[in-house]
């Protein structure tokens, strides 16, 4: 299919008034809108469609400004089209023309456009913001010479891993797909093993850890029946195991062989990617999701780069990959990376698999810079947003500057 564009020069109607002639067109929004170049996104998005087959696709600027204002406020997939509807605004910034009364689309139709534009399709729509920050002048072009790095977690949405509760899950995912394939199991133990996963969360709570142990390794035990009958009755029936079976299979073994210190550890059935972090806090000692790399103008706190590591990897091997220029300045991140996670859908994301780790902090970084500038053509006009920040970045060097004097003085003092 093609992609769907709008008429250049589109028609009136006569009982439908103009989005332009309802709305304030000095909106923050609206600038915004004027200052993107959508162009680039029907140039870059075009190849993933086939022209004259099937009917035309949902136009681009549609469904990239839906995603960009999703990461914007924070908002679901349906949320957001929901509130499409209600927002003038918002019409105007997807290129409607006139104000619409339906939904645009079936919010899984951006799930299904994300998995297709993929990680590539994803860097395209924050460079984009970065763009746009240039042309309606929040962004300089010095401001992109010195970027500092940190890493974070990024919590990916899954209950806490719980040994009893993995092992009973694994076997039901087992237990249904030996279903579909006809494999008559000797036992399922669909009445046994969820009673053991309740003793040993009341043992658990009552602190009986050896009993909360001995119901643990009990589903380990049954975990590992059901995978050898799986095998055992397909070998003896001739039965072709489908991907999936085959699969979970693996997963199971692993899970089923994974230890106390084990590396590579299975933490959630549906999302196997997920590692543990540490990161040192009080309150929350261990998280579980994905390593991300922020990569921040050292200026403007423009968000330039996320990138996703698979594993826990050492901080200081992620800085090649995510850039080659960078300050020891973590602390200036750190804020950006709560704002990330606030307001931007990184504190628990819900993009299924490891690609939707990967286009997530991207995504949200995406987002994040919007909505800077967005506040700065609402306080400011662009050209006195630039002066100030001329003016600022100007203060900060002559407060370096002094400091590094006051610190030879004091050590040509010492000797």
């Amino acid at each position: 299919m093609s992609i769907r564009s709008n008429p250049d020069q589109p028609q009136d109607e006569l009982f439908r008034s103009r989005l332009e002639n309802m709305i304030d067109m000095n909106h923050p929004l609206v600038k915004l809108g004027q200052g993107i170049d959508w162009e680039v996104f029907d140039r870059e998005f075009g190849k993933h469609y086939a022209a004259k087959v099937g009917r035309p696709a949902t136009r681009t600027r549609l469904i990239v400004g839906l995603t960009y204002l999703q990461f914007m406020y924070d908002m679901s997939d349906e949320a957001v089209v929901e509130r499409w509807v209600e927002s003038p605004y918002w019409q105007h910034f997807t290129g409607e023309e006139f104000f619409q009364h339906d939904f645009p689309l079936h919010p899984t139709t951006l799930v299904k456009w994300r998995r297709k534009i993929g990680e590539e399709g994803c860097e395209w729509l924050l460079t984009q913001t970065l763009q746009a920050g240039k042309k309606l002048g929040v962004l300089k072009t010095s401001s992109l010479d010195k970027v500092v790095v940190d890493t974070t977690c990024m919590e990916k949405a899954i209950a806490h891993p719980v040994d009893s509760k993995l092992f009973n899950r694994m076997r039901e995912h087992l237990v249904r797909e030996a279903e579909s394939l006809n494999i008559n199991l000797r036992q399922n133990y669909n009445q046994v093993a969820p009673q053991l996963v309740k003793k040993a969360a009341r043992y658990g709570h009552t602190k009986q850890y050896a009993r909360m142990r001995k119901a643990s390794n009990k589903l380990r035990t049954i975990l590992g029946r059901v995978i050898r009958d799986i095998e055992r009755k397909a070998q003896d029936t001739s039965t072709t195991l489908t991907a999936k079976m085959t699969e979970q299979l693996t997963l199971a073994k692993r899970l089923k062989m994974q230890q106390r210190n084990s590396k590579d550890k299975v933490y959630a059935i549906h999302a196997p990617e997920v590692a543990c972090i540490a990161k040192g806090k009080a309150r929350n000692p261990y998280e579980f999701g994905a390593k991300v790399s922020i990569a921040v103008t050292a200026k403007d706190s423009q968000v330039v780069g996320a990138r996703t590591f698979k594993g826990n990897p050492y901080d200081g091997h992620t800085l090649e990959e995510a850039t080659k220029r960078w300050m020891k300045r973590r602390n200036s991140v750190e804020p950006i990376i709560g704002h990330l996670k606030a307001g931007h859908k990184m504190q628990r994301h819900w993009l299924k698999g490891h690609l939707g780790e990967i286009m997530a902090p991207v995504l949200a970084a995406s987002g994040f810079n919007l909505k800077k500038i967005l506040r700065a053509l609402a306080l400011f006009a662009p050209e006195t947003y630039a002066l100030i920040m001329a003016l600022l970045a100007d203060f900060c060097a002559k407060a370096e500057s002094s400091r590094r004097q006051h610190k030879q003085i004091n050590s040509l003092l010492a000797v």
